[in-house]
């Protein structure tokens, strides 16, 4: 019986060294290689920015210039010829690049700063009888296109009229420069 088990107890170790020297082999003559290439494109700007509806033709007009815009500045130079006078600017975002983004800030700059939180935004620009309201928001996300799409854009909508709190008898016109700054940061 004695043998028997010292007989158990050579085979299971010889069994153990045996699997031991076999891992030992395979794992060490495992060769791995090969290399990993992560290319990623970040192009997000501004690619539009146009006035998309007004009142009265004669009422309105573009001071000196059309809208214009760089990567994450747009620049809207408008003169309102009577108190009824409105213009409404759409800017375009885009992304054409291959990662996510997200809205980081939203500005409204001119003689005050206003940040662009929610669609309804409304004030009062410098006493210069100027209101501005976002009538539209950016989106908050904009995701990277996919190879289908190409690009991948948001808009946001800006409308720059007379303060009819202001008295319309002052004045004949009223000009405003506004700019508006929108950056995306990468996502998270």
């Amino acid at each position: 019986m004695r043998d028997k088990k010292n007989i158990l107890i050579g085979v299971l170790i010889f069994a153990v060294v045996v699997m031991a020297f076999g891992y030992a082999t395979f794992s060490t003559s495992f060769a791995k290689g090969g290399q990993v290439n992560v290319t990623n494109a970040w192009d997000v700007a501004i690619t539009n920015c146009r006035r998309v509806d007004q009142s009265a033709k004669e009422e309105v007009e573009d001071e000196g210039s059309t809208p214009s815009h760089t990567i994450t500045t747009a620049t809207l130079d408008t003169s309102l010829k009577s108190f009824e006078a409105w213009a409404e600017y759409e800017i375009t975002i885009t992304n054409k690049g291959s990662v996510d983004a997200e809205l980081d800030t939203a500005n409204v700059l001119s003689a005050i700063q206003s940040k662009i939180t929610d669609a309804g935004k409304s004030d009062v620009l410098d006493g210069d009888f100027v209101r501005y309201e976002i009538t539209k928001v950016p989106d908050s996300y904009l995701k990277a296109p996919t190879k289908d799409e190409k690009i991948n854009s948001t808009t946001m909508k800006i409308k720059v009229m007379w303060d009819s709190t202001s008295n319309e008898e002052v004045i004949n016109s009223v000009e405003e420069k506004l700019t508006i700054n929108v950056v995306y940061k990468q996502a998270s």
